[in-house]
């Protein structure tokens, strides 16, 4: 989210700050709900640290309580979520024929979902505009402002460089895809191969969930595969893993 690197400093204390206030925002962004305490444990903080960044992110609407946690004795917990509509994510997928794309809130709603098969990836520069027309005028039509628009994920078949923003088998130009694609979108902008986003999305938020192993296989019109070994996806070389 952008507040808090806006905010970043070079002193170590506001570093610290921003390190911990992000670590917060990935914790909520994953496990929903939680109190106060709970978040303590998870980030190894405080009480009135982990109360101070709660109390400055409600204070900035993109933390509410939502009610109170259940206790056996004693005060009863306050319960904070993110507000789902302070912030969206964008997630496209571009396969050889077809053409993706969904929106979710931050309490992993789907907001907005749309496909077409009108869509040929072997042609370069017609999917590329495309690509850069469709998002935005989707983002549009839903009344979405863009400066909520946290990201956007784009999930590419074939070879890519997620650290370099390049796609080796499609939409390949002289120079990264990612470089090209912020010259006409205001919002964060990563790529990678298909199967891998779908290891990490398993991973995060499906069935492979704090499972130390998995393999994660992705059957459409080719195969491709995503290995999870102790915690960690295998990307390869320059992330080229997956195919």
């Amino acid at each position: 989210m952008r507040y808090f690197i806006q905010s970043l400093d070079e002193t170590p204390f506001r570093l610290k700050q921003s390190l911990q206030t992000k670590q917060v925002l990935q914790y909520f962004l994953q496990e929903g709900e939680k109190t106060i305490p709970e978040l303590c444990h998870f980030a190894h903080v405080s009480i009135p640290t982990a109360t101070k960044i709660v109390l400055d992110l409600v204070k900035q609407g993109i933390l509410s309580e939502t009610g109170k946690r259940e206790s056996s004795g004693g005060r009863r917990p306050s319960v904070y979520a993110l507000n789902a509509h302070t912030g969206y994510i964008v997630g496209v997928e571009l396969l050889l024929k077809s053409f993706r794309m969904s929106i979710v809130n931050l309490n992993h709603a789907l907001v907005y979902e749309y496909e077409t098969d009108a869509f040929d990836l072997a042609k370069r520069d017609e999917s590329f505009n495309f690509l850069v027309k469709t998002v935005p005028a989707i983002i549009k039509k839903r009344g979405i402002d863009a400066s909520k628009i946290l990201g956007v994920g784009i999930g590419i078949t074939g070879r890519v460089d997620r650290r370099a923003g390049i796609s080796y088998s499609f939409l390949h130009y002289e120079k990264p895809l990612v470089e090209l694609l912020v010259q006409h979108w205001q919002f964060p902008i990563f790529i990678d191969n298909d199967t891998h986003l779908m290891t990490l999305g398993e991973q995060s938020f499906g069935l492979a969930q704090l499972k130390p192993h998995a393999i994660y296989v992705n059957l459409s019109r080719g195969l491709g595969v995503g290995l999870i070994s102790n915690g960690l996806i295998h990307s390869g070389n320059r992330g080229l893993q997956a195919n």
